[in-house]
């Protein structure tokens, strides 16, 4: 089975937005998590995916076809969610479902109207006139609702409560379970990663600074909290710290093999490192949101 999209050393310039050498792949059956901060180039690397721009240098493979060359196919299998709506605001969901949906192949109306109706979605209610989360839940219906191999959720969260964001996460893990479609994911919001993420690409100042399974990356770094002396007890394997006058943390990457290794170390160095409280360091795994976070700006307070 061809991977759902294979993304092959893309070079990509938007005025002060730039993509640079990102190199990717994502097998059917996955859900891919695109992370960085404002301006690292997460909605270039969407819109250069959905075909908004085209890449200066690589190729971008969706289920097979190429992004450029055979846009038509690759158009066909995805799907996809963005922060700025790209449905006309004076059209309505009744509207959007049947005159867009036969845009599409494999378009299923019945199911676009079971998930408006649970989404509680007004079918003839403009688009302009609803708020920017029934926005949002329209767009998740319309995509949902369509068989395509790779789904695009740029920011799906923005504007949802916390109880349909829980329902999210349910929805994509249905759409993923039977192991012929994946999803890429982009949010600020790192703890749904957390829960649904297989995969981890991480972006930075257009660059990839990581592309790896979520499993194997939190397995990789651990979180240290104790004082600065007890964090600098580890300073050859810090990625990044913070230091206050009331606590100390840093991040710190442990090989796979070096484990038993560290572990041991790590008991032996902080036997008799205990702070006036009696407190020795704490190590823990890390969140998603930790990992970005030490790699950026890891040093503060240094």
């Amino acid at each position: 089975m061809e991977p759902s999209i294979r993304v092959e050393h893309i070079y990509k310039k938007i005025n002060l937005f730039r993509l640079e050498d990102i190199n990717f792949q994502l097998e059917p059956g996955y859900v891919l998590g695109l992370i960085g901060r404002n301006g690292s180039g997460k909605t270039t690397l969407i819109n250069t995916i959905l075909g908004l721009w085209t890449p200066e240098q690589g190729s971008i493979h969706i289920a097979g076809y190429d992004r450029v060359h055979d846009e038509i196919r690759a158009k066909n299998e995805i799907a996809f969610v963005t922060d700025e709506c790209l449905f006309p605001l004076e059209m309505s969901p009744y509207s959007i479902g049947r005159i867009f949906g036969k845009v599409y192949n494999a378009f299923d109306y019945k199911h676009y109207r079971k998930l408006c109706e649970r989404f509680r979605l007004p079918m003839h209610k403009r688009l302009q006139r609803m708020s920017k989360g029934m926005v949002i839940k329209l767009q998740l219906a319309f995509a949902f609702s369509r068989d395509a191999k790779l789904y695009v959720f740029d920011e799906p969260s923005a504007g949802l409560d916390p109880v349909f964001r829980k329902e999210l996460v349910d929805l994509v893990f249905d759409l993923t379970y039977e192991g012929n479609k994946s999803v890429i994911f982009s949010t600020h919001l790192t703890d749904e990663l957390d829960r649904i993420a297989d995969y981890i690409l991480f972006l930075e100042d257009g660059r990839q600074k990581l592309f790896e399974r979520k499993e194997e990356l939190v397995s990789r770094y651990k979180l240290i909290r104790g004082t600065e002396e007890q964090i600098e007890a580890f300073r050859e394997k810090i990625i990044g710290k913070r230091i206050t006058p009331n606590s100390s943390e840093a991040l710190i990457e442990v090989l796979e093999q070096e484990d038993k290794t560290y572990l041991s170390e790590y008991k032996i160095k902080t036997t008799n490192m205990f702070t006036a409280s009696g407190n020795k360091p704490l190590i823990t795994t890390p969140t998603i949101e930790d990992i970005m976070y030490y790699f950026i700006k890891g040093s503060v307070g240094d």
